[in-house]
């Protein structure tokens, strides 16, 4: 199997940052995250190329993820919903598939 999704940014939800305002249906109100993550989906045959911004807890609970066209635009929406600048996030390449997890962990282990 080919794995084609990888995570190439990512950065720890700071204390000191508001909540964002992201709905977590489940549980009926706002959720903080605790990191959030980008990952790249090349295109292909049946989609096309994606950057997918992720916003986690450390258990790799997804709590919201939102797909753009580019990285620029991904971390846009990163900084319009969470107000953290582009210089805080940290390069990584993690490729993803499956059954990958998205607990925090995953990039210290890469």
């Amino acid at each position: 199997m080919t794995v084609s999704e990888r995570l190439i940014r990512f950065l720890d939800y700071p204390a000191d940052a508001g909540e964002p305002p992201i709905l977590h249906e489940p549980l009926s109100g706002f959720v903080r995250p605790d990191w959030l993550a980008i990952s790249h989906c090349p295109e292909s045959a049946t989609s096309p190329e994606t950057f997918v911004l992720y916003f986690l807890t450390s258990e790799g609970e997804v709590i919201e993820c939102i797909q753009r066209d580019t990285l620029a635009i991904a971390m846009d929406e990163a900084l319009s919903l969470t107000g953290l600048a582009h210089d805080r996030w940290l390069a990584c390449d993690v490729p993803l598939d499956e059954r990958a997890s998205l607990r925090r962990t995953i990039v210290d282990r890469a």
